[in-house]
């Protein structure tokens, strides 16, 4: 069939289609291989495919589209050379997961609202409370590569710092000339406000056991040996809810999903044979 023949009968076919302003929803408004298509159903593809239509002429140009991708499927199922019965399981799993998450999303969206994130926020404060310290820390750095003999020599190099600060060594000054965090060096030392539990354990343990402007024994962490010292006293922090509504949020709708899901799969028939 040549081309000119082949828009001559597609041009026929624009003009066959049926005006669906006079249609019910349950009329067939065109047919594919034998196979009615209603009208709800092309309602449904324009409503997926969030198409609007201003006027007749664009409705039967989409009309024609969809019918034409709609034979297009067909033909192709009808070549002999694909695999259908996968294909099928690709659209049944597709299927599945559609229905599985547009629902959650629904049934989620009308159980965790703004408001129900703000009363959990409001009953649950202390989860939101921290305590913050102050710190600096000189650091002589260590790393899985050294040697035995190169991290006892890291080590004791730390020790001798601390010496130095015990017998008046100003921080600040031994800060500049032996910590290996030029970055926090530059600001004497200084790490700003650190979050209890939010750092390495025993680095947490040693800045909130001191006091303010006294500094730690040599601290062992991964990244080397620190000596830590508090600047300011340790003080209570409470997360603002606008800081930890999205943390809050996902939370609740990870909890009833859970529930949800379990409660669906009790209230439905089947088994594994």
């Amino acid at each position: 069939m040549d081309v000119v023949h082949m828009k001559y009968k597609f041009l026929c076919f624009l003009i066959s289609i049926v005006v669906l302003s006079g249609c019910s929803d349950n009329d067939t408004i065109a047919n594919v291989d034998g196979r009615g298509i209603s009208k709800v159903e092309f309602e449904n593809y324009l409503e997926q495919k969030n198409i609007k239509l201003d006027s007749d002429a664009d409705r039967k140009e989409a009309l024609a589209n969809f019918v034409e991708r709609k034979a297009l499927a067909k033909a192709a199922e009808k070549s002999g050379s694909l695999n259908t019965g996968i294909i099928e399981a690709e659209l049944e799993e597709i299927k599945n997961e559609i229905l599985i998450n547009r629902y959650m999303d629904k049934y989620l969206d009308s159980v965790v609202g703004s408001q129900a994130i703000e009363n959990f926020y409001r009953s649950n404060e202390k989860l939101f409370k921290s305590k913050q310290a102050h710190v600096a820390h000189i650091i002589v750095r260590t790393n899985k590569s050294m040697s035995e003999v190169e991290n006892q020599a890291a080590k004791q190099h730390a020790r001798n710092i601390h010496a130095q600060l015990s017998q008046g060594g100003g921080f600040e000054k031994l800060v500049k000339s032996h910590s290996e965090d030029r970055y926090s060096a530059e600001r004497d030392g200084d790490l700003g406000w650190v979050e209890e539990g939010g750092i390495h354990p025993e680095f947490s343990k040693a800045a909130f056991s001191l006091k303010p402007g006294f500094f730690s024994d040599v601290v062992e962490t991964p990244y080397g040996f620190h000596i830590i010292k508090l600047i300011d006293p340790v003080r209570e922090h409470v997360a603002s809810f606008e800081s930890v509504k999205g943390d809050i949020r996902y939370q609740l709708r990870m909890a009833a999903k859970q529930k949800e899901l379990a409660r669906l799969m009790e209230n439905i028939d089947y088994e594994i044979k």
